[in-house]
């Protein structure tokens, strides 16, 4: 007598919250065929392949897959924000939920998102590499360059177990460009509106034979007038860095950048009736510059170094420091 599939269906975890229904064998009068599933991994620092990312470290500080993370993380990777042709952290964040990304419309000087609701010049909602930027007094905010950015991570919700003293609403980390096993070299041009000109360089790969030395170097010139008349904006980035891995378990990775905006574009606003809303009484153009150009002067420096080492050991545990 053969015997054949049965036609129940069972339920198999798969996941901490998720569970998946396949079909139930009983047996079987031949040999089962063998399949062979094969997908690329992502690693919680290096690239990801397409616009879906299946590892962050926001949410629980360590390489966890979001899956298992038991609260909202949203990853917006190189390729989405090429993709969307994102020139700055916040139009990177235009199509993510719950949060209000261009609260000051195109004014380019800060990056000042809103994360559910919390959010303002004063309140540091933005990482690096998993570390606070910090702010100094008056207008001495830093600002992230994207260029320089592998992926974006936002995690919502409130996060002080981890992160300390951090907004309700959640934060924003940006993860730096790392050095690469695989040599590969970019070179990007632009032009658009306002006479915006950029070119951007970036390069990375090993050093040796073995491949225990490796480098990346991203650098970026911009200069680009504004929708608003007598403002501009200049930028000049680099940012080198180097990986030592000297067996398989550790490795160290030294980074820095230097960046430089002679020019901050502009940080004025006008009133929604009158500019975007007719008024019976007014009409202000939208490029109308709210402050005087010959005292309206801006100029910001910023610098950065720090390193990053891992070391991994047996039963699964890892050790991370960031600096």
């Amino acid at each position: 007598m053969a015997l054949g599939w049965a036609t129940a269906l069972v339920m198999q975890p798969r996941c901490r919250f998720m569970y998946c229904l396949l079909q139930a064998m009983t047996a079987s009068g031949g040999t089962p065929d063998t399949m062979v599933v094969q997908a690329q991994g992502n690693s919680r620092l290096g690239p990801v392949v397409g616009y879906v990312a299946s590892n962050s470290t926001s949410g629980t500080k360590t390489n966890t897959p979001l899956m298992r993370t038991p609260q909202s993380v949203s990853v917006i990777t190189r390729e989405q924000a090429d993709a969307q042709g994102a020139q700055s952290l916040v139009q990177a964040l235009r199509y993510s939920s719950g949060v209000a990304a261009e609260v000051r419309g195109s004014a380019s000087r800060y990056d000042l998102p809103y994360v559910r609701g919390f959010g303002s010049p004063t309140d540091s909602n933005q990482y690096l590499d998993g570390l606070r930027l910090i702010r100094g007094g008056g207008y001495a905010i830093p600002q992230i360059e994207t260029y320089g950015i592998e992926r974006i991570e936002l995690l919502k919700g409130p996060s002080s177990t981890l992160y300390g003293g951090v907004t309700p609403g959640g934060l924003i980390n940006a993860i730096s460009k790392v050095p690469t096993s695989e040599p590969q070299h970019a070179i990007e041009m632009l032009y658009g509106s306002h006479n915006r000109m950029q070119i951007g360089v970036d390069s990375a790969g090993p050093l040796n034979d073995d491949r225990s030395l490796l480098y990346r170097v991203v650098a970026l010139g911009r200069k680009s007038d504004t929708q608003v008349v007598n403002t501009k904006e200049e930028r000049v980035y680099v940012a080198p860095s180097l990986t030592w891995i000297p067996d398989t378990d550790t490795s160290f990775t030294l980074n820095m950048s230097y960046q430089h905006d002679p020019e901050g574009g502009y940080y004025g606003v006008l009133p929604t009736v009158g500019s975007l809303w007719p008024s019976p009484a007014w009409q202000i153009p939208r490029n109308f510059n709210d402050g005087d150009p010959a005292f309206d002067q801006f100029d910001r420096k910023q610098s950065m170094m720090g390193y990053q080492f891992e070391l991994d050991l047996p039963l699964y545990f890892q050790t991370q420091d960031h600096s």
